[in-house]
Formats: C-alpha cells, structure tokens, sequence
C-alpha cells in the first residue's frame, strides 16, 4: 500500500484524514487562501534601469509583506534617472492594486505566513510621532 503525496499544483492535500483546500495555496508558506499577484519594484540608475518582480499565489499576510518590501525598495531607489521619475509611480500604483486584493483575502490558514512588517511610511522615515510605527 503507498502513501499518497500532496499534490501542490491541485491547491489541495492528498493525505489521508486532511481535508482539501480549495484553490491556489500561497507560494511562500503553503497556506489558504490566496490570490495571483504580481508585486514589481523599480530600481533606477544613471543609464540603466532594473525591475525586480515576484509573481504566484500569495496568500495575506505574505502579501502585505511583500508589497512593503518591494514599494520601500522602490520608494528609496527607484528615483534615478529621467524615464524613472514616470515609471516609479506607475509601478507604486500596480503594487498599490494588488495590495488591495491581498487585503480582501480571509487570515492565512493552515501555515505559518509571515510577518506583515513595518508599514512603508515607518520604513521610509515618513512617520512624524512614535505612536503611529511601533518597534
């Protein structure tokens, strides 16, 4: 007799006394639910310009993560350069709409997630009291 293995491009366990998950599981940590996102970044330089992107199933709390990680890259670094100062906004805007959709999604279930982060105006400095970013 074999056991059966999880099948991840199904979204749902195959093990004998779990239930299966509807839909797509969450790339990062495996849990449910979870939505297709692409978050990019922008990285401008003199000349040259580099865009660093994660795509796949996140599911919320990754999501959120995600999207402070890479839109406090990209408000930090994003700024060099003169086609730059028309990208870098159109990229924050992208990643604003697909933090919007990884909000809509119920808690993480059924995997560790990670931690949301600090929010990107306490990342960036942009926080005038100590109230609002707590440590």
């Amino acid at each position: 007799m074999s056991v059966p293995t999880p099948s991840k491009s199904a979204g749902s366990s195959t093990l004998p006394g779990t239930s299966p998950r509807p839909g797509p599981v969450c790339d990062i940590c495996g849990s449910a639910p979870a939505a297709d996102a692409t978050f990019r970044g922008h990285q401008g330089f003199l000349v040259l310009m580099r865009f660093p992107r994660a795509d796949g199933p996140f599911c919320r709390s990754c999501g959120v993560a995600l999207h402070r990680s890479m839109t406090a890259r990209t408000l930090w670094q994003g700024w060099t350069g003169i086609v730059s100062l028309v990208v870098n906004p159109v990229v924050i805007v992208a990643n604003l709409v697909n933090l919007a959709r990884m909000r809509r999604l119920a808690p993480p279930a059924g995997g560790p997630g990670v931690p949301s982060g600090r929010a990107v105006r306490c990342s960036c400095g942009w926080s005038s009291s100590d109230s609002c970013c707590p440590s």
